[in-house]
């Protein structure tokens, strides 16, 4: 029976792979006695396809394979074939796998059409890198396929968005193992709350990722472990953001509001301040740019959640000022930016940074719909960036009412901030219609973007507008409830459905 089983095994091999057929059967009599593969299974799952040596990571469970073999129903050999396959061809590791929910596609030929067009953002990615860099694009690939070979986790988005073009090889090391750090303590802070080991742990965020899109980054937020399976299925997560952005927005018309120097010329009325970039522009427009000003704020022209933003206080006299101008013009491509004067009571909570609300609105064939309009505030940082060290709170829609205490992406819960002891709850934000209306009529200038994020500061005499986010995530709208394991996705789920 035994060698009906290897002959017939070895029969599907040499079909599939064009091998001869002693060929075939040395190599699943090896794969059995070797990996303790059974001929059944290799061939049932599709394991020939893969080299033997990528066989030698069936020994040790990966929970990320096991989390998408519970996904779809599969054993973990299946799910293993097909994760450790994409990862050989195309590069794409088992995290990536379940961020782009490759999981969820019904067939080889939907997972191969998603994948292809993760390659065109990552294309995308490379000339994003060219520009800022100033090389080409074999010059770009190199590098990033190199970076990701090194250190995994850092996708070619992440490569572009942390600017590690600009970085040498020892500061993203120094990052990334910043970053595993972080995610080191979170496990193990979870671990101790839970009461789980840090095994189990790792084997629930993958499992929560994978069957609800709550990634690890929120695992802590919103205490993951301590939510029952109908919880999860009521929490707001990265997917319902993905699927209203493919719903609602034009890749290529959104690109605009990415790239910071078009989006202020777009929307100069909205911005309400001036801004001046740091390359193919004199001495002399730099002291126009600066005339009046005390401060400027800069960050890199494509740079995400506040990442490398930096401010500079401005001298009077003309050489001081070239010595400023020298330094930013020695630097990677920025946007410098007016400084933002903000309202005394606002800025009285935090002063380090400008306090902003994230106005969610998306427009459809009956108008503009504001979906929340949580409000962020700086603790530690020059920025609120939830990813930086901020926090957020919800605010009443109706009456600008702060409605719930703050929380950052630890699941830290703060009644007050612990900068000014200032309470959130009850504090009535200033010029409320005016955040809500500004983030409004922004919606009309693109027809075809209609699905924003729009980061409104308020200022002692109004609003003006920060910066639009075309794939604005949910986080900041689920994470003020997280704490009650109340739920936020009915407030997306109407325009899901429509």
């Amino acid at each position: 029976m035994e060698t009906n089983e290897l002959d017939a095994a070895a029969s599907y091999v040499r079909l599939s792979t064009g091998q001869s057929h002693s060929e075939s059967l040395r190599q699943v009599e090896f794969v059995r006695d070797h990996y303790g593969i059974a001929p059944e299974s290799y061939v049932q799952n599709s394991l020939y396809r893969l080299p033997p040596s990528d066989l030698d990571l069936l020994r040790n469970r990966d929970e990320r394979v096991a989390a998408v073999a519970r996904a779809t129903g599969s054993s973990y050999e299946h799910a293993f074939a097909i994760m450790q396959d994409l990862r050989r061809r195309f590069g794409i590791e088992y995290s990536e796998f379940i961020r782009l929910e490759l999981h969820r596609c019904g067939s080889e030929d939907q997972r191969r059409s998603a994948v292809l067009q993760y390659l065109d953002r990552e294309a995308i990615r490379m000339r994003q890198v060219c520009f800022e860099a100033g090389c080409d694009i074999d010059e770009a690939e190199s590098r990033m396929r190199s970076t990701k070979s090194e250190w995994p986790t850092v996708d070619f988005q992440k490569f572009a968005v942390r600017g590690y073009f600009s970085k040498r090889s020892e500061e993203i090391a120094a990052d990334v193992h910043f970053i595993n750090e972080i995610q080191r303590e979170n496990r193990e802070s979870a671990s101790r709350k839970s009461g789980w080991s840090e095994r189990k742990v790792r084997e629930h965020m993958a499992y929560v990722q994978t069957e609800y899109g709550i990634g690890p980054a929120y695992y802590m937020c919103y205490q993951a472990w301590n939510l029952s399976e109908s919880q999860l299925a009521r929490f707001l997560t990265q997917r319902h953001s993905n699927a209203l952005v493919r719903k609602y927005n034009d890749r290529a018309s959104a690109a605009t509001i990415a790239r910071k120097d078009e989006f202020f010329k777009k929307y100069g009325e909205f911005t309400k301040r001036r801004f001046w970039l740091n390359r193919g522009t004199s001495f002399d427009e730099f002291l126009t740019f600066v005339e009046g000003l005390d401060s400027v704020f800069c960050k890199p022209l494509r740079a995400r959640h506040g990442s490398g933003a930096f401010i500079v206080d401005l001298p009077r006299s003309r050489d001081e000022l070239r010595s400023v101008y020298n330094d930013l013009m020695s630097r990677n491509r920025l946007i410098v930016e007016e400084s933002i004067q903000q309202h005394a009571l606002v800025r009285d909570f935090y002063p380090r940074s400008i306090n902003t609300v994230r106005v969610i609105a998306l427009q459809d064939s009956e108008g503009v719909h504001v979906i929340s309009a949580p409000m962020r505030f700086g603790h530690q940082g020059i920025t609120d960036n939830f990813s930086g060290g901020g926090m957020v709170c919800d605010v009443d829609l109706d009456t600008g009412r702060i409605l719930t205490a703050a929380i950052d992406k630890t699941g830290t819960v703060y009644e007050s901030h612990p900068y000014s002891g200032k309470p959130f709850i009850g504090f009535q934000v200033p010029h409320w219609d005016q955040v809500v209306d500004i983030a409004v009529n922004a919606m009309s200038m693109q027809s075809d973007v209609n699905y924003i994020g729009w980061d409104v500061a308020i200022q002692p005499e109004g609003a003006c507008i920060v910066e639009g986010n075309s794939e604005t995530g949910l986080a900041l709208v689920q994470a003020p409830y997280a704490p009650s394991g109340s739920g936020r996705k009915h407030l997306v789920e109407p325009f899901l459905e429509s």
